[in-house]
């Protein structure tokens, strides 16, 4: 129980006495950076981005090089100009790159690469494995490697060319660090957290169970992926993060996968980058700007019932109050997730390489579906692309509620929705994600229905729903910390945002588009 974030806690429970604290001390040293970020923060938490971002651009006036502030200020900021957006971007992406010592403008051709982004609890190792085998794809199984791109790794990979073993360092360096990617025994985390605070990544994702008897470790021998790493860097006087990272598939598949080495650089290389931060993201794509990315959706509500069912079985045994809210900040969140995705300006810089396809097309009708997602992907049909596999080993994702779900098993996509939310729930998270749903076909009405029902919510989103009046009523909730400080205030805002959207344009600005 002693593994939260008070941070975290203390925004949620105390964000407006936070403020006037922080505008007291901010009176005495008003350009104190740290404070006024941290000022920001607790207002994007209570939804006032336009406050927030005024705070943002002010530090950005005291650092212009503070590329994690402008990630900030692409993510909350409401730019009227897309052009304006995309200069920012790269002012991102040159400060970036200078930071990792190599030129915005070098090397400018990258492999062919297709990124897989999943939508809370979608489905995406499953679909991951169905292209694991496939000889036209380059790819690591899992999504261990889904921090390459976060601010920390090429920091701590990024080799000393003066060191004339650098190479046999770097590439001990790399298995040090994704140490689960070559052993599922090893219960380290991986950079980026992909699962969080996960004590056994490896394990939880199904690599500990693979096999027809759930039975078989993942497990390489690092040795081979060394030795064929060097041998890449053979002639080579130096390497940056992109290269490194092409240089890491084309290692992997021919240590492990017997493949042919003079075909192996024509591969695409299939990255599951997972669930990417906003630094990760932006990094990604400004240092692959022609990738196509995919992103695997799921029915929302199906989505988060599913997602939260651990936090709810975790919920129930703790006693611990500052634990309690922690687990309900993580609740709120993952609610609140379809939202932060409809709202999320990113993916405005590449639109016509950005796609999204239904977990339910997949598992229902994998003979129309798939096909059309290697067209897309620029892949041939191939039978391996109907086996869930890893490492030509079957693949089974371990699951509270449906343990070894297999292949194109239908279960979990058959729960009806309910589980977790009331009727007066579903009916409000239906309306508010109506756009979303109706382009993905999950819902029947009509948009007059949907207009209808916009009006009849509006004086519902702002009291508790069904589900939260059941989660008041235990033990933890009746704590005197309680008083004045409702956690699931940011939900509602949440509600309320999106509601005054819709009211006002119809739908959100960022629906990713149907493959």
């Amino acid at each position: 129980d002693g593994h939260y974030n008070l941070a975290i806690i203390f925004s949620m429970i105390c964000f407006k006495k936070g403020i006037k604290q922080l505008d007291k001390i901010l009176e005495y040293n008003p350009n104190n950076t740290k404070l006024l970020e941290l000022k920001a923060d607790f207002l994007v938490a209570i939804l006032k981005f336009k406050e927030a971002c005024l705070i943002y651009n002010k530090i950005l006036k005291i650092e212009p090089e503070n590329y994690l502030v402008i990630t900030k200020i692409l993510q909350y900021e409401k730019f009227e100009n897309l052009n304006d957006y995309k200069c920012l971007f790269y002012q991102f992406k040159k400060l970036v790159n200078k930071k990792n010592e190599y030129d915005i403008n070098a090397r400018k051709k990258r492999r062919p690469t297709i990124a897989l982004i999943g939508f809370g609890r979608s489905g995406t190792l499953f679909f991951h494995s169905l292209l694991d085998g496939h000889p036209e794809i380059s790819t690591l199984p899992g999504y261990f490697f889904k921090g390459w791109f976060n601010e920390e790794t090429w920091s701590a990979l990024r080799p000393n060319l003066k060191n004339p073993n650098w190479k046999k360092k770097l590439s001990k360096n790399i298995v040090q660090l994704f140490e689960p990617q070559f052993n599922s025994n090893s219960k380290k985390n991986v950079i980026g957290k992909p699962c969080d605070n996960s004590v056994w990544l490896a394990k939880t994702k199904g690599f500990t169970s693979l096999g027809d008897n759930y039975s078989e470790n993942l497990v390489l021998d690092p040795e081979i992926f060394e030795v064929n790493f060097i041998k890449s860097l053979d002639k080579m006087t130096q390497v940056d993060s992109n290269l490194c990272f092409e240089l890491i598939h084309d290692a992997f598949d021919t240590a492990y996968r017997n493949n042919n080495k003079k075909h192996e650089l024509d591969k695409k290389i299939f990255y599951h980058i997972h669930n990417p931060s906003v630094f990760e993201h932006l990094n990604f794509i400004g240092n692959f700007p022609n990738a196509k990315i995919l992103y695997l959706f799921r029915n929302p509500l199906q989505m988060i019932e599913s997602w939260i069912s651990v936090d709810l079985n975790e919920l129930k045994k703790t006693q611990n109050y500052f634990k309690t809210i922690e687990i309900i900040r993580r609740i709120i969140d993952k609610i609140c997730y379809p939202f932060y995705v409809l709202f999320d300006p990113i993916n405005s810089i590449i639109t016509d390489n950005v796609r999204g396809v239904r977990l339910e097309d997949i598992k229902k009708t994998p003979e129309v579906t798939i096909p059309k997602i290697a067209k897309w992907t620029g892949i041939k049909e191939n039978k391996t692309l109907f086996k869930s596999e890893f490492m030509q080993k079957k693949f089974s994702r371990p699951s509270l509620n449906f343990n070894n779900i297999s292949g194109f098993d239908l279960r979990s996509i058959e729960v009806p929705i309910g589980r977790f939310f009331g009727k007066k729930d579903i009916e409000i998270m239906e309306t508010l994600l109506w756009p979303f749903l109706n382009t993905y076909g999950y819902t029947n009405k009509s948009k007059n229905k949907f207009t209808e029902k916009l009006n009849k919510i509006k004086p519902l989103i702002g009291q508790p729903l069904e589900f939260e009046i059941k989660l008041k009523k235990q033990i933890n909730f009746t704590h005197k910390r309680f008083k004045g400080a409702d956690p699931f205030s940011v939900m509602h805002k949440q509600f309320s945002y999106a509601h005054e959207t819709l009211s006002d344009v119809g739908t959100y600005p960022y629906i990713i588009m149907p493959l």
